[in-house]
């Protein structure tokens, strides 16, 4: 199972971020012509918040990475031992790809109104179906799923 999560953590994670953090907002960017990386570069805390949140996509990006060229990062990195079970990494997985697809059809639903950060300057409408009758933000929620899938 270290084998399979050795090449299957890193490439979804790039999978991932590629697809849904740089091609689609790149899309959706180019389809409405404004940015839908809307993180103010001031001194707010919603910019400190935009920072910590690259951080982790950079940092969980570099993990992956490195596991995969080292696996034994992981005995350095201190053991959960008790997660050590085939059957919990199954999981992992499945909620893995589960998340991702979550995600992807958050974004397919908000259509144009996608933004990373909260757009002052131009309104967009409230997206109320789809997987916003499930969740307020189901975009976060998938993502919060995949951080925990990944530590799995």
């Amino acid at each position: 199972m270290l084998e399979l999560l050795r090449y299957v953590l890193p490439l979804y994670t790039i999978f991932v971020f590629g697809y849904i953090f740089i091609f689609r907002s790149h899309l959706i960017s180019r389809k409405i012509n404004t940015p839908t990386m809307v993180l103010p570069k001031d001194g707010s805390l919603e910019c400190l918040l935009g920072r910590y949140f690259k951080f982790t996509h950079y940092g969980l990006l570099i993990f992956c990475l490195t596991f995969s060229l080292y696996p034994d990062i992981q005995f350095y990195l201190g053991l959960f031992n008790f997660l050590n079970k085939i059957s919990l990494q199954i999981i992992g997985l499945i909620s893995l790809f589960t998340s991702c697809s979550w995600m992807i059809l958050a974004q397919v639903t908000m259509r144009n109104s996608w933004r990373m950060g909260v757009d002052k300057k131009k309104k967009t409408e409230l997206i109320t179906g789809g997987l916003f009758t499930i969740s307020r933000n189901p975009f976060f929620l998938g993502l919060l799923i995949f951080f925990i899938s990944i530590f799995l």
